[in-house]
């Protein structure tokens, strides 16, 4: 066998690899635990592309719950689970995989920054995501990561589809993390669940069970995100402005406040959707009807733009960051070229971690958090909207390599640090500041501490491989 064959890396697939009867044709993005890459059906020729979703880990019992999700659910705003199987390495691994509509398009912010859409249009692709979380919760299910990130636009029909269910969970699924909190995203997740990790600081098997109302909350955050350019007040307890939160809190500002373009109704179903109390909030079909109806009664001040300017929006920062500390760390990445733009990687909340990286990383940030819910900011810690992100097609280099899925026990316990650098990982010298020399491999450290999470650690601190920046391409794209 080929060294080549046997260095398979399910993270970096090159085109041209067979994964069951699909053919890889680029990769279009990356999530902690899996890589998406456009195929199409081996010795079909040119055909309609299909995304497949393979895993990381061989056997990962997250691709068996995200598949028994899809399969209940059949809405034309949830891309349709065409296949499912494992792929086998050289190795003998199984990496499970599964296939499902390829959903070309724009994510929710992405397509509000280019499209400038109006508050009717909003109205529409809100009631739209709604119907799709409606038919979830029908089946016993929750998505568990609602987000822009996880919303697309798609550019044949404007028809918007709630994307990535990797995080979801239904009825009868059997649990696969032992944090405290279920897998999401920080900004977007509900006062209940933060209160729920306070609460329940030391009772460290204490889990919370996400509810549909927590999807129908994340929507909102989403949607005032949407119409103003900024996040709600944190829900974090002990952040800045998280009292409105509270039980007698008075929740956020109106997006109205914000943006005096946005539409009373949006205005008012926005706050809805973030209300303190869960059950205020409405289930998801009951919005979606309320949602198409101001859609179509609304008056023609609905149809003016919210937005008034094509230009960038100034970067939203995630509870916690300063605008030193987030500039500061851009620029080290930007500097180091960290990871690179090869790899597909990029999106993983490993190097989520590395935004975090502060001027000295040798001192570990004081914090008065109980354990619990330091573990579960943690765990959120990433980019600003996480989750998978598409990526132009590229030629990959090497990516991490493979790992074994952790035991039960071993989950939210860092991974090992391994005994040799991985394929085409940096080595020595580790000239940057952040870099450490690990077993004739160079490493970057990470803000966190053990125990850390989704990164591997060596003596009480958590680090991922450091990797060279790539060569720029000798002529251009065509």
């Amino acid at each position: 066998m080929e060294k080549a064959e046997w260095e398979l890396n399910p993270a970096s697939l090159p085109a041209g690899t067979r994964v069951g009867p699909w053919q890889v044709i680029d990769c279009g993005g990356q999530g902690a635990y899996g890589t998406v890459y456009r195929t199409v059906r081996a010795g079909s020729g040119p055909g309609q592309p299909v995304a497949l979703k393979l895993a990381h880990y061989p056997e990962d019992g997250r691709f068996a719950r995200e598949a028994a999700l899809l399969s209940r659910i059949h809405h034309p705003n949830v891309p349709s689970l065409l296949n499912a199987g494992h792929w086998h390495h050289p190795s003998g691994a199984a990496y499970p995989y599964l296939v499902m509509d390829w959903v070309g398009g724009l994510s929710l912010y992405t397509w509000a920054r280019t499209h400038l859409p109006s508050s009717r249009q909003v109205l529409r692709v809100l009631a739209q995501v709604a119907r799709a979380l409606e038919d979830t919760h029908a089946v016993g299910g929750v998505h568990r990561d609602v987000k822009g990130g996880n919303v697309r636009i798609r550019s044949a029909d404007g028809r918007a589809l709630l994307l990535d269910f990797g995080s979801g969970n239904h009825t009868g699924a059997e649990p696969l993390t032992w944090e405290a909190l279920p897998p999401g995203t920080r900004p977007y997740r509900s006062p209940e669940a933060w209160a729920f990790a306070r609460h329940h600081a030391q009772h460290p098997t204490a889990r919370y069970v996400a509810q549909p109302s927590d999807d129908v909350f994340s929507l909102g955050v989403s949607a005032y995100r949407l119409v103003t350019g900024q996040y709600p007040p944190s829900a974090i307890p002990g952040d800045q402005g998280a009292s409105v939160w509270e039980p007698a809190g008075a929740g956020p500002p109106p997006p109205l406040t914000l943006n005096p373009r946005v539409e009373s109704q949006l205005n008012a179903l926005i706050l809805r959707m973030l209300s303190v109390n869960p059950l205020s909030r409405g289930g998801a079909g009951e919005l979606a009807a309320l949602l198409e109806r101001a859609a179509e009664s609304t008056g023609s001040g609905a149809d003016e733009p919210l937005l008034i300017s094509e230009a960038p929006q100034r970067p939203v920062l995630v509870s916690g960051e300063t605008p030193a500390r987030h500039h500061s760390a851009r620029q080290s990445i930007r500097k180091k070229a960290l990871l690179g733009k090869w790899l597909c990687w990029l999106a993983s909340p490993a190097l989520g971690l590395f935004l975090a990286i502060q001027g000295n990383p040798e001192t570990p940030r004081a914090t008065n958090e109980t354990p619990m819910l330091a573990q579960a900011k943690a765990l959120d810690a990433g980019l600003e909207d996480g989750g998978t992100a598409a990526l132009a097609p590229t030629a990959l280099a090497d990516a991490p390599a493979m790992g074994t899925m952790p035991s039960p026990a071993q989950r939210g316990l860092g991974l090992d640090m391994p005994k040799t650098p991985f394929p085409g990982q940096q080595r020595p010298p580790c000239t940057a500041s952040y870099e450490a020399e690990i077993r004739g491999g160079c490493w970057t450290q990470l803000a966190q501490m053990a125990p850390c999470k989704d990164s591997y650690e060596w003596k009480g601190r958590c680090y991922i491989p450091s990797t060279p920046a790539p060569r720029e391409p000798t002529s251009d794209k065509p």
